[in-house]
């Protein structure tokens, strides 16, 4: 007979079972399932009618000590039953150790370090209920120490590290403090904090007043109202791999340049993921803003000359990344989509570059708004947003160049006294209404060199802008245009004044391609030689339509390099060249 083998999703050990033995031993695990099940439900009831025990603080298992107080190297040398000193002689290899005391904080700071440079470690001892007055551990002008897996919870400060360096702050947990600093860094620099607990208080980790040069990384902080904050001229510091979700904001700057926010989980926060405050100089790169409550990443009044790049800013409820009265800030190859606004600049956000991001399935790819100014946006994918792939709006002097704006509901919108803005070689097309739309006085701008296809309706709509010009652009399927021109199917509309849909040099100009215009052509110059009218009558036109899809046409000083160039090398050439 055949026999069967067994078909598990893993490697158990067992194959070729015969078909013979396998009932039999179903049976037998089948009878010992069976009476494992009734003695377990017997002792499961025997354990229920037990009176149920609440287990105590996990001070307890702390022996007990009064606050500790060490002043001074020489502080180390008392007795240990008065300093809490273990063991160790203060050296980096044989560190003093203060280990396994349980102590109250309710009449003095727990533990407390100050004037120190040897060496020294505090470990899992437990500090607590210092109320409205006491820290748990508290280190002043020390160095050389390292603090780590204590248990600190209700302290006025869990831990505070005060004009101290060279300290390790690592694997400690801290749980509510009476002053909403959870763990203190106060004029201290190039010190380690990581690995840490800090939740439940106003501020998990706090980095503040000069305090430069660290290294915050791998913490968790959550449940706080602000995770871990950089504030009052803290500098250089490195902030990375942490956890700061579920606060109301995540990872807050105020005041603070130069430091480095990288690869830390800022999601599910009340307002904002990260949120930079007066902050300069900073680079926030690889952070996860997801799902908050606000806006992923939020920079705002003069956060200038930052660095975004990287980061994924995802499903948050107004905006992943927005910046306001901030300028000269560079966002690159960030993902902000499923947002209301992916990228958003607020009013006076000058001089900003936003290049090689992902803005896709919001409702605004990018925004920019409200007098923001000479703002350059390029190399974006801005596609299946529900409104607009870019949006300007009372917004002047920017450049849009290779963008990406498909299956929106317009491409490219410039709106309400958006004036001197140049969009050079975007790709519009397959969107719902308009591939480019220009309407409410936005004058003087510039449509260079754009691929305007299949977009519903028309590729470019212009409603009241006067002195615009359209010129070395590709029209193609827009407005349902087939392949001869249909006053039903005009690919363009202007409703403007003075605008122009070609340049005006000489002997003739440069207009744009359109499907359904290429013919006749009888000089064979690349010209058709019937103007594309945008209206079924007289009214607006494209006096030199091209004959082919508009390839860039540079100007004379972009030919003369590469032409005299090539006079260069031909001359060398044959100077060079010998007869044999």
């Amino acid at each position: 007979m055949e026999t069967k083998k067994r078909s598990i999703g893993y490697d158990d050990g067992v194959s070729d079972l015969s078909e013979s033995s396998y009932p039999k031993k179903v049976k037998i695990y089948s009878v010992i399932l069976i009476m494992t099940l009734l003695i377990s439900a017997v002792l499961l009831s025997v354990v229920l009618t037990l009176p149920l025990e609440v287990p105590e603080r996990s001070y307890i298992s702390y022996t007990t000590h009064a606050p500790i107080l060490i002043d001074g190297d020489a502080g180390f040398l008392g007795l240990n039953a008065t300093t809490g000193i273990s063991r160790g002689s203060g050296t980096s290899v044989d560190p003093y150790i203060i280990e396994g005391w349980g102590v109250d904080a309710s009449t003095a700071n727990g533990i407390q370090i100050q004037n120190s440079h040897l060496f020294f470690t505090i470990r899992n001892c437990y500090a607590h209920d210092g109320g409205g007055s006491y820290r748990g551990i508290y280190l002043f002008t020390c160095m050389n120490g390292t603090v780590m897996g204590n248990n600190c919870s209700n302290n006025f400060d869990n831990i505070l590290l005060s004009v101290s360096s060279k300290i390790s702050v690592y694997n400690n947990n801290c749980s509510y403090s009476t002053s909403g600093y959870s763990m203190v860094l106060h004029k201290s620099g190039n010190n380690s904090v990581h690995n840490n607990n800090c939740n439940d208080s106003d501020i998990g980790i706090l980095v503040a007043t000069s305090s430069n040069n660290n290294s915050v990384y791998n913490n968790n902080c959550s449940l706080n109202e602000r995770g871990i904050v950089l504030d009052n001229s803290a500098i250089k510091n490195r902030v990375s791999n942490n956890n700061c979700s579920f606060n109301d904001r995540g990872i807050w700057l105020w005041s603070s340049s130069e430091n480095r926010i990288s690869d830390n989980n800022c999601s599910s926060n009340n307002y904002d993921g990260i949120w930079l405050h007066t902050s300069s100089n900073c680079t926030i790169s690889n952070n996860t803003c997801k799902s908050n409550a606000q806006y992923g990443i939020n920079l705002t009044s003069s956060s200038n000359k930052n660095t975004l790049i990287n980061n994924t800013c995802s499903s948050n409820s107004l905006a992943g990344i927005v910046l306001e009265s901030s300028y000269n800030n560079t966002m690159s190859n960030n993902i902000c989509s499923n947002n209301p606004d992916g990228i958003f600049l607020g009013s006076l956000s000058n001089d900003n570059t936003i290049r090689n991001n992902t803005c896709s399935n919001n409702q605004y790819g990018i925004t920019v708004f409200s007098s923001s100014s000479k703002n350059t946006l390029s190399n974006n994918t801005c596609n299946s947003n529900s409104l607009h792939g870019i949006y300007l709006d009372s917004s002047s002097d920017d450049v849009l160049s290779n963008n990406t704006c498909s299956n929106n509901q317009y491409g490219i919108t410039v709106y309400s006294s958006s004036n001197r803005n140049v969009l050079n070689d975007n790709t519009c097309d397959l969107n719902t209404n308009y591939g480019i739309y220009l309407d409410l006085s936005s004058n003087d701008n510039t449509i260079v060199r754009n691929q305007l296809r299949n977009n519903t309706l028309h590729g470019a709509y212009l409603g009241t802008g006067s002195n615009n010009r359209i010129w070395n652009n590709t029209f193609i399927g827009n407005n349902g245009a087939g392949s001869t021109r249909d006053t039903a199917h005009l690919q363009a509309h202007d409703g403007g004044t003075n605008n122009h849909w070609n340049t005006s040099d000489s002997p003739h100009g440069y207009g744009n391609y359109w499907s359904d215009w290429t013919t006749p052509d009888a000089d064979f110059d690349g010209i058709v030689d019937k103007t594309y009218n945008l209206t079924a009558g007289v009214g607006p036109m494209d006096y030199y339509p091209l004959t082919t899809p508009a390839p860039p046409i540079p100007e004379f000083s972009e030919l003369i390099v590469p032409i005299l160039g090539l006079v260069l090398i031909a001359l060398i050439s044959g100077r060079t060249r010998k007869r044999p």
